[in-house]
C-alpha cells in the first residue's frame, strides 16, 4: 500500500476565551464551530511558506495546504470568523475607595480641612472651576464626565445590553431545564 501523509491540526481553546466569543454551552459551540474553526485559522494560526528574501514573516504567502484547512466545514453555522469581546476585569469597590479619595485627602491636607463632607464641597468646586478655565478641552465638566464614562463603559464592556439570563436568573434556568 502506498503512503500518504497525514496531517493533524487542533486548537486548545479554555472557557475564557470561549466566553469571549459568546460560546457559553456545547450548544453554542455546536452553532458557533465553524466561526470559532475561521477565527483560529485566520486570527491565531496561519502555515506559510518562508521566503529567502522577506525576512518579515508576516508577509510570507500562505501555503497551499492553509487554504484547504480553513475550508473545514463543521455543520451547521456561518463561516465568518467570531470576533472576541474582551473583558477587562471591572475595579474592585475596594480599589475605586482607596484610589478615590486620593484627591479629597490631599485637598484635607492641603487646606487642613477635617470633614470629609467639606473636602468633596471644596473638591467639586476645583472641578467645575477647573474645567470651566480649560480653554484647551472646550468641556464643562458635564461633558467631559459624559465622554470619560462612555470610554470606561467600552473598555469595562457594561454600556452592552444584559444578557436574559442576566436579566432573570430563575427564568433563563427555567427555560435551559426545559421546564
Amino acid at each position: 500500500m502506498g503512503e500518504l501523509p497525514v496531517w493533524r491540526m487542533e486548537f486548545q481553546i479554555r472557557r475564557e476565551r470561549l466566553n469571549e466569543m459568546g460560546i457559553n454551552s456545547t450548544l453554542d459551540l455546536e452553532h458557533k464551530l465553524n466561526g470559532l474553526w475561521q477565527y483560529c485559522c485566520q486570527n491565531w494560526l496561519r502555515l506559510t511558506l518562508p521566503s529567502d528574501t522577506d525576512s518579515a514573516k508576516t508577509r510570507w504567502p500562505n501555503h497551499p495546504l492553509w487554504a484547504a484547512l480553513q475550508k473545514a466545514n463543521f455543520g451547521s453555522g456561518g463561516m465568518q470568523p467570531l470576533a472576541r469581546t474582551r473583558k477587562v476585569r471591572l475595579p474592585s469597590a475596594e480599589r475605586l475607595c482607596v484610589h478615590g479619595l486620593s484627591s479629597v485627602t490631599s485637598i484635607m491636607a492641603r487646606d487642613g480641612i477635617k470633614s470629609l463632607d467639606e473636602a468633596l464641597q471644596v473638591w467639586a468646586q476645583e472641578l467645575h472651576a477647573h474645567h470651566r478655565n480649560r480653554r484647551e478641552s472646550g468641556y464643562s465638566l458635564g461633558t467631559y464626565l459624559k465622554v470619560m464614562v462612555a470610554q470606561k463603559e467600552r473598555k469595562f464592556n457594561t454600556q452592552m445590553e444584559k444578557d436574559f439570563k442576566d436579566s432573570d436568573p430563575e427564568a433563563y434556568r427555567k427555560a435551559k431545564e426545559g421546564e
